[in-house]
C-alpha cells in the first residue's frame, strides 16, 4: 500500500485512485483529515516562535551560556556569604561613623546650650543681687551645671567641688539665688556687691599715689578680683574703662 502524503503541489503526483482523499487548500493539496489544519495553525505559531527566540538569542552558544550559568551559581554558592557579610560590614561601619559624628554634634549643641543658660542664668542672679558680674560670674560657675528634667526642660543645678548636688540645711535644693546670697556673705567675695565694700586702706580709686588711673578693660580677672577686695565694688565701677 502505497503511503500518503499530508500535502503535496500537484495533485498529479499522487496516484489516481488516491486522488479524491485530497483536498485543495491555499494552492497546495493536503489529504483531506480532520485536525490537519489546526496542525498547520499549531506549526505555524511554533515557527514564528522559534523564529523570534533565534533572533532575540542571536550570537549565544547555549552550550556556553550553560557553562557560564553554572559558574555563576557555583560563585554564588561560595561567596554568597561572605558578600552579604562584607556588605552588612559595609552598612555598621557607615552607622558607626554617622552616629559619631552626631554624637560629637550634639555635645557641642549642649556645651553651647549650657554655657549660654548659666551666664544667662547666672549673671541675672548676680545683677538681682546689686553683684558685680565680670568678678563674681567666673566663681559661681565653677559651682554650677546644666540638667536636665524630667519634663525635658534645662535648668540650672548648684553642685560642690565634686560636681554633687549641693541642699540646704532643710534639705531641698540649693538655688543660684542661695549660692550668691553665700557669696555676698563671704569676707572675700562680698567686696563684689555694691554696699558691701570698704575703702581698704583708703586709696582712691586710681588705685596708687599719684600715678596713672587703672583702667577695667586692662585688669585681669585675678586683678580685678584683688581690687575689689580691697576697694570694694563701688571703687572698681568707679575706675574707667
Amino acid at each position: 500500500m502505497p503511503k500518503l502524503k499530508l500535502t503535496v503541489e500537484k495533485l498529479e503526483a499522487v496516484d489516481e485512485p488516491l486522488r479524491p482523499l485530497y483536498v485543495e487548500r491555499d494552492g497546495k493539496y493536503e489529504l483531506d483529515v480532520d485536525g490537519i489544519p489546526d496542525m498547520r495553525a499549531a506549526l505555524k505559531t511554533a515557527n514564528e516562535e522559534a523564529k523570534t527566540l533565534r533572533l532575540k538569542y542571536k550570537g549565544i552558544d547555549p552550550e556556553e551560556y550553560a557553562e557560564l550559568k553554572t559558574q555563576l551559581e557555583e560563585l554564588r554558592a561560595k561567596s554568597g556569604p561572605e558578600a552579604i557579610e562584607s556588605i552588612k560590614q559595609q552598612l555598621l561601619t557607615a552607622h558607626g561613623k554617622e552616629k559619631a559624628r552626631l554624637e560629637s554634634r550634639l555635645t557641642k549643641l549642649t556645651g553651647e546650650l549650657e554655657r549660654a543658660l548659666v551666664d544667662a542664668s547666672a549673671t541675672a542672679e548676680i545683677v538681682a543681687a546689686k553683684g558685680s558680674p565680670v568678678l563674681l560670674l567666673p566663681h559661681v560657675k565653677k559651682f554650677t551645671k546644666m540638667v536636665e528634667g524630667d519634663n525635658g526642660h534645662f535648668s540650672v543645678q548648684v553642685v560642690n567641688e565634686r560636681g554633687e548636688p549641693r541642699v540646704r540645711d532643710d534639705g531641698t535644693p540649693m538655688s543660684l539665688s542661695n549660692l550668691i546670697g553665700e557669696l555676698r556673705a563671704n569676707t572675700q567675695f562680698g567686696r563684689a556687691f555694691e554696699g558691701n565694700g570698704s575703702s581698704g586702706s583708703g586709696m582712691g580709686a586710681g588705685g596708687g599715689g599719684g600715678g596713672a588711673a587703672m583702667k577695667r578693660s586692662k585688669m585681669s580677672v585675678d586683678e580685678k578680683s584683688a581690687y575689689v577686695a580691697e576697694h570694694g565694688v563701688e571703687k572698681f565701677m568707679q575706675l574707667p574703662y
